[in-house]
């Protein structure tokens, strides 16, 4: 064999012998980042629609929320003394009368009627049709001023009535009827009623007063001289607690009791009495109350103090 011949062979053995030439490090990097850069973006868009369902639904459950609690919450409830922006004169409103019912239609945002009446009053709304849902009344009452006198709202459905509402001189007033939220409508019959105030003197039986929950009764005093007088509140229902005060013709409390601390052998100690002393020619009223405003049958009288 020649010189060139076994060069010829010792190279073709080399090359034989040599390995594949492998990618660089960095390609193979590149090619893993490349990978993981494509996952990334997959899921990142995953990630973006399912964030994009997420916030449809959510958007779509708070609308329905709002809408709920819009449905439920009385819109129309306002705390006693507020001003409210008057809608109309006075004078342009239907009079409602002591003397007998009147039919009203309420539409959204109820309806007003005005009263010219005072004193002691009951005031009740009774709706005339069936629906579904049912009329849901509410009353409000107003001054002339169109402050909140009292808001009334006593059952979910049916008739509404304010057993008891002291009206003063400052009339006439504002009576606005509407439904619970203020959206529902249809057809109901309002009745005034003017109470009579019970008057008590001395000489008279004892007079029982039939006190309504959150109410306050009033009594007049008449017939008294200049002396002195005991007055007594006795509760005729059980654990009711009664409280006494006299009033002069101005408004002003001058003498009141809340637990008597007396002897008296009738009364509970729940029960109440006061002693004042009158003058010829004074006008008093009396106001009863139970303590935390629930119901009870009272026992009112007066005596002379020898």
């Amino acid at each position: 064999m020649d010189i060139a011949e076994h060069i010829r062979e010792t190279n073709d053995l080399r090359l034989q012998q040599e390995p594949t030439p492998k990618s660089p490090p960095h390609e193979v990097r590149g090619l893993v980042l490349a990978s993981q850069d494509s996952c990334k973006a997959s899921f990142q868009r995953t990630d973006r629609t399912l964030s994009n369902v997420a916030v449809r639904w959510l958007w779509a459950f708070g609308v329905m929320l709002i809408g709920g609690l819009a449905a439920c919450t009385p819109t129309q409830a306002h705390p006693e003394g507020e001003t409210l922006p008057p809608t109309m004169a006075i004078s342009e409103l239907v009079a409602v009368t002591g003397d007998e019912a009147m039919p009203l239609e309420i539409a959204p945002g109820g309806v007003y009627v005005s009263y010219d009446g005072k004193g002691p009053t009951t005031i009740t709304v009774t709706p005339l049709d069936e629906s579904d849902p049912p009329l849901d009344v509410v009353i409000t009452v107003l001054d002339s001023d169109w402050q909140q006198v009292t808001y009334h709202d006593g059952n979910s459905s049916g008739e509404e009535t304010i057993a008891r509402l002291d009206l003063g001189d400052s009339g006439p007033y504002v009576i606005w009827v509407n439904s619970f939220n203020g959206s529902q409508a249809g057809r109901v019959e309002i009745q005034v009623t003017t109470l009579d105030v019970p008057v008590l003197t001395v000489g008279d039986d004892p007079l029982v007063i039939d006190l309504l929950a959150g109410d306050v009764a009033r009594v007049m005093l008449e017939g008294l001289e200049a002396e002195s007088y005991r007055i007594t509140a006795r509760s005729l229902t059980d654990d009711r607690d009664v409280r006494l005060a006299l009033v002069d013709v101005d408004g002003a409390v001058i003498a009141n009791n809340d637990d008597h601390e007396g002897t008296d052998a009738d009364l509970s100690p729940l029960d109440a009495a006061l002693m004042f002393e009158a003058n010829a020619d004074g006008r008093w009223t009396l106001e009863i109350r139970e303590y935390l405003g629930r119901a009870a049958m009272v026992e009112v009288a007066i005596s002379n103090v020898e």
